[in-house]
């Protein structure tokens, strides 16, 4: 918390159990920066709330410059994305995610990541994505816009998008309530 990483990187797996953060790099990012960062170990937490590659839980942090390259895999009920699982009024900018990310029944799951209320500029995601049933799956963002200030700018997705039965699935973003400029989607699509 109120903390900077700064030119760090983790190769480590990740496991969690049940936990409201399980990142790659850093469980929860509140009020903190981080700059110049990778993360390329797998991460996994079945039951977690907010698993990302890098970070699990941003919280009006700050994450420029941010690799995660490793397999993001969540449970039911969870925000699942390739850098981060929830971006809550938080800024990300020059990042990218490469890993396939999953999550199963009633996710948000993305690409980049999986639930986002906050700014995200020249960013990117090319991993597979994978959504179970009822879930919120995007190539880049699973659900984008639960506040007013939430804006994505110069972002691209390429990989596949699968969705289970009832799922809204989409290349770029799963569910989009807010603003979203410059940006391309180009994987394959598929739903339940």
């Amino acid at each position: 918390k109120n903390g900077d990483i700064i030119q760090s990187t983790s190769t480590s797996k990740v496991t969690g159990s049940g936990a409201i953060g399980t990142g790659g790099l850093v469980g929860t990012s509140q009020n903190s920066r981080l700059k110049e960062v990778k993360a390329g170990g797998d991460v996994w937490d079945s039951a977690g709330e907010n698993v990302g590659g890098l970070v699990g839980n941003n919280i009006s942090g700050t994450i420029d410059t941010a690799q995660a390259l490793g397999t993001v895999t969540g449970g039911r009920n969870a925000r699942v994305g390739g850098l981060v699982g929830n971006n809550y009024e938080g800024t990300i900018s020059h990042s990218v995610a490469r890993g396939k990310t999953s999550g199963s029944i009633s996710s948000q799951v993305g690409g980049l990541i999986g639930a986002n209320a906050g700014e995200l500029q020249s960013v990117e995601a090319s991993g597979a994505v994978v959504g179970g049933e009822s879930s919120y799956v995007g190539g880049l963002v699973g659900t984008h816009g639960s506040n007013f200030s939430s804006h994505i700018e110069s972002a691209m997705a390429s990989g596949t998008v699968q969705g289970g039965v009832r799922a809204i699935v989409g290349g770029l973003v799963g569910l989009n309530q807010s603003s979203i400029t410059n940006s391309s989607a180009t994987g394959g699509v598929s739903g339940g």
